[in-house]
């Protein structure tokens, strides 16, 4: 094998084992996506302080304005959880607890603007006092919904963070094992060149000295198939030829 051959193999070798564990790298850092998914859940945790302060607000003053200002964001924030992908059975179960109760919010402030209109059910007789009476089990409801769905939220976010963790750990110890292997590839391909190409060419160069210090006994013990056992055999043919030209002039 020709030392060309031999020094592009070990490079191809090199370059094939740092490519592989480059795309692993990439492929954890794609599957990942730590930034866009904490942007998500900022904004989702946002979403439900600022849905906690407008449900109070509406509850205070249950106006058209108010309600048309909880629905809008309330909207956004059924988006942003149909957004969530779920990274594990802990969050998708959360992530459907928060969704069942924004249907059951949205139900209860429906029902709340509906009585403070004074829109009952067809059929549905109610007096001053029972509709107060229900006005104020729908508020306290609404207010329990209103902040379990911050207490979710916040629950989803400690449970990404320790995903994220985890993640970044991993991360960590694929990359320095990556460096290692780049480390130990450059320490055997280091070897390897030695052996093959440094050592043999110091081995020539040292009977080339010697032979024009005038040791015409010298020979080189090349015995590769490649251009320095090429060298080396035609050095020691040649070294043959001056040791007989020698010895005849003598």
């Amino acid at each position: 094998m020709k030392i060309k051959t031999k020094l592009e193999l070990i490079s191809v070798f090199s370059l094939a084992i740092a490519i592989v564990l480059a795309g692993l790298l990439l492929r954890q850092f794609l599957e990942s996506e730590s930034n866009q998914h904490q942007t998500l859940l900022d904004q989702v945790v946002t979403g439900f302080l600022q849905l906690n302060v407008v449900t109070g607000k509406y509850l205070l003053d249950p106006d058209t304005e108010n309600f048309d200002a909880w629905r809008s964001l309330d909207e956004n924030i059924k988006s942003l959880l149909e957004s969530i992908r779920p990274r594990n059975d802990a969050e998708k179960k959360l992530v459907g607890r928060l969704q069942s109760e924004e249907q059951a919010l949205e139900t209860l402030v429906v029902s709340f603007d509906e009585i403070s209109r004074g829109v009952l059910p067809e059929g549905t007789a109610m007096t001053v006092q029972e509709i107060d009476e229900k006005r104020l089990e729908l508020d306290r409801e609404i207010i329990r919904k209103s902040q379990s769905f911050v207490t979710g939220a916040i629950q989803l976010t400690r449970l990404r963070n320790t995903a994220y963790q985890g993640e970044s750990l991993r991360f960590q110890t694929v990359l320095i094992t990556f460096v290692c292997v780049i480390l130990m590839l450059l320490g055997i391909s280091s070897v390897l060149a030695r052996r093959t190409v440094v050592r043999p060419i110091n081995a020539l160069c040292e009977s080339v000295e010697k032979v024009a210090s005038g040791d015409l006994k010298q020979s080189v013990a090349i015995d590769t198939r490649d251009e320095l056992g090429d060298l080396a055999r035609s050095f020691n043919k040649m070294a043959r030829r001056v040791r007989k030209s020698y010895t005849a002039l003598k």
